[in-house]
C-alpha cells in the first residue's frame, strides 16, 4: 500500500504577477505471488491533480489579452477577452495499473517483463465556473529486459521499452441562460461537444548493456538507439504536424562502493537525427491574428534539429551510523542546427518583444545543470 501527497507553489513579484498552485494526491495498492521462483506482480492506483493558475497586474490601467486555446494557435474568440487578470482551475483524474513478471533470478538467463497503463481525464474550470475544454489520454508503457549472467562475472542486458501516448481534446460549447429573471441570475449549460484535437507520441528505446564487477568497482557500457514519432492533428481545419527522429547513444559508467562512501559517475553521448517531418498548418480565417507561431511552429522547429548532446551524472554519498548525506550533479549540453527547410513564412500574430524562437533556421544551443543535496534516514 502506498499513499503520497505532492504540493508546489510558484509565484513571481513582477507583472504579470503569476501564482500557480499544483497538488498531486495518489494512492496505490499492489500484490505479488511467487510460483517456484517465478514472480508475478500487479499494482493499481488512483491520482487526483489540481492546478490553480492566476495572473494579475498591479500597474494602474494595465490590461492584456488572455487566450483560451484549443491547439494549433486557435482560440475561443468570445472567451479570450482583454482584462486585468485571469483565474483558472485544472483537474485531472488518473487511473493506472501495472503488471510485471520476473523469472527465477538464480538462472543464468533471466527475464523481466512489464506492462503499464494509465488513463487521464482533464477538465477545466474558468473563473465563472464552466468547463470550456477537456482532454482524455491513454498511456501505455511495455518493457522487456533479458539478462544473461556469464561465468566470467559479466552481466549482459538487452532492454526494449516503449512509451505510447494518445490524447484527444474536446471543446465544449457553452450556452448562457437566464434562470431568475427578477434577480437577473444566469447559469451555464453545455449544448455541444466537439472532438477536433488529437496528439500522438511514440517513443521506443533499445539498448544493450554490459556490466562487470571488479571488487568494489562496477563498470558498465551501454549502446543503443531511441526512435520517436510526434504527431498533432486538428480535424476541423485539416491541420497536421509530424516529426520523426532517430537517436543512437553510447554510455559509460563506473560505480565505487567503499566502507563509508559511494561514488558513481556516468557519461552519455547521443546524436539526434531528424527524419520525415511535416508542417501542414494554414489558418483559413485571415481576418484575425492567430497563435500558431507560438503554439505550433515553435515546438515543431525545436524538434526539427540535428543535435549532438552529452549528459554527465556524478553522485556521492557518505554513510554515518544512522543517516547518510550526499550530493548529485547533472550537466547537459546540446549543440546543433535546425533543418534548412523548417521556417515560418506566415504573419506572426501577437508578436513578442522576446520571441522564444526565430522564424528562420538557426543554431540550437542548450546548457543546464542540476545540483541536489540530500539526507537519507
Amino acid at each position: 500500500m502506498k499513499g503520497s501527497f505532492y504540493g508546489e507553489q510558484a509565484y513571481r513579484l513582477t507583472d504579470p504577477r503569476a501564482l500557480n498552485n499544483t497538488t498531486w494526491l495518489r494512492f496505490n495498492a499492489g500484490a505479488a505471488h511467487e510460483m517456484r521462483g517465478h514472480l508475478l506482480m500487479l499494482d493499481v492506483g488512483y491520482g487526483r491533480n489540481k492546478q490553480h493558475m492566476q495572473l494579475r497586474y498591479w500597474r494602474p490601467g494595465q490590461q492584456d489579452r488572455f487566450f483560451v486555446c484549443y491547439g494549433f494557435g486557435l482560440y475561443d474568440t468570445r472567451q479570450s477577452g482583454v482584462s486585468f487578470g485571469k483565474s483558472r482551475m485544472y483537474y485531472i483524474d488518473e487511473y493506472n495499473a501495472r503488471l510485471q513478471y520476473l523469472s527465477p533470478q538464480d538462472k543464468p538467463l533471466r527475464l523481466h517483463a512489464s506492462l503499464s497503463y494509465a488513463y487521464d481525464h482533464m477538465k477545466t474550470e474558468e473563473s465563472d465556473i464552466y468547463n470550456l475544454y477537456e482532454s482524455r489520454s491513454h498511456h501505455f508503457c511495455p518493457m522487456l529486459r533479458l539478462t544473461y549472467a556469464h561465468q566470467s562475472h559479466w552481466l549482459f542486458h538487452l532492454l526494449t521499452e516503449a512509451d505510447i501516448n494518445r490524447r484527444r481534446g474536446y471543446e465544449n460549447i457553452i450556452e448562457e441562460y437566464l434562470i431568475d429573471k427578477e434577480n437577473n441570475i444566469y447559469d451555464f449549460r453545455t449544448i455541444d461537444t466537439r472532438q477536433n484535437y488529437s496528439r500522438s507520441t511514440d517513443r521506443m528505446r533499445i539498448a544493450l548493456i554490459a556490466t562487470r564487477q571488479l571488487g568494489s568497482v562496477q563498470l558498465a557500457l551501454q549502446g543503443g538507439f531511441t526512435a520517436s514519432h510526434y504527431e498533432e492533428k486538428y480535424t476541423a481545419g485539416d491541420y497536421r504536424v509530424s516529426v520523426k527522429t532517430l537517436t543512437p547513444h553510447a554510455k559509460a559508467s563506473v560505480e565505487w562502493a567503499g566502507r563509508a562512501d559511494d561514488i558513481a559517475l556516468s557519461l552519455l553521448y547521443a546524436h539526434q537525427g531528424v527524419g520525415n517531418h511535416v508542417y501542414d498548418v494554414y489558418m483559413q480565417n485571415q481576418q484575425i491574428a492567430h497563435l500558431d507561431f507560438q503554439q505550433t511552429f515553435a515546438p515543431y522547429a525545436f524538434r526539427c534539429a540535428n543535435l549532438h548532446y552529452a549528459l554527465a551524472n556524478l553522485t556521492w554519498q557518505h554513510y554515518f551510523k544512522k543517516v547518510s548525506v550526499g550530493m548529485s550533479a547533472k550537466f547537459y549540453l546540446a549543440h546543433g542546427e535546425r533543418l534548412q527547410d523548417v521556417s515560418y513564412t506566415g504573419t506572426i500574430g501577437f508578436p513578442s518583444t522576446a520571441p522564444m524562437i526565430s522564424p528562420e533556421p538557426d543554431k540550437h544551443r542548450e546548457r543546464w545543470c542540476n545540483i541536489t543535496a540530500f539526507i537519507t534516514f
